[in-house]
């Protein structure tokens, strides 16, 4: 995909997550990934990304920091929370704080295909009205 801004991965382990990897590569989408939180927030400080994905703990913290930080980047990009927790009130929880959607491992591949399209479509939405808008805007 060309001119589509890199995905971050945070806290995802290859070995743990190697689906999730294989899956942002099978797109031909760039990918960076960090450990920590903190990593994920410099990295977010210098750069957009198109989606987050993010495991619900990391070694520094958990998601939902990095859900608010990603709200004030300007690409703000969608935010997919991995957990090995497969119940409904973690999913419920991720997405009350404000994540795009929620990923369980062991990974059903077809799923995460679906839900890494759905937030590429958002993050392209988003980032083209908010373009679109600052264009309009620009000429006043």
């Amino acid at each position: 995909m060309t001119n589509v801004l890199p995905i971050l991965i945070v806290g995802a382990e290859k070995e743990k997550w190697e689906g999730i990897i294989q899956t942002v590569r099978k797109f031909d989408l760039q990918e960076t990934q960090c450990l920590g939180l903190h990593e994920a927030l410099r990295l977010l400080a210098r750069q957009d990304f198109s989606v987050i994905l993010c495991n619900d703990t990391l070694p520094d913290g958990d998601f939902q920091a990095l859900l608010r930080e990603s709200r004030k980047s300007t690409a703000s990009a969608p935010v997919i929370v991995l957990s090995r927790l497969g119940d409904w009130d973690s999913y419920l929880d991720a997405l009350d704080a404000g994540a795009f959607d929620y990923i369980t491992y062991p990974l059903d591949t077809n799923e995460a295909e679906r839900i890494l399209l759905a937030a590429l479509r958002e993050s392209f939405r988003h980032h083209h009205i908010g373009h679109a808008t600052a264009y309009a805007t620009a000429g006043r």
